[in-house]
């Protein structure tokens, strides 16, 4: 006799794997989106440091 070393792939296994994959691909678009927009931000926070009226 033979053995079977897969079991059968459901409809419902497939459609499981393709959500994972789905929500694993959104998770690292919106880590770069937030990275982006940190940095956008950080960039708009910085400030120029003006040295007037400073005497050494």
């Amino acid at each position: 006799m033979t053995r079977h070393t897969q079991l059968a792939v459901t409809p419902r296994d497939r459609f499981l794997e393709a959500a994972q994959k789905e929500l694993a691909a959104f998770e690292q678009r919106e880590h770069e989106f937030s990275k982006k927009e940190r940095k956008e931000r950080a960039a708009e926070l910085q400030m120029p440091i003006e040295r007037v009226g400073l005497q050494s």
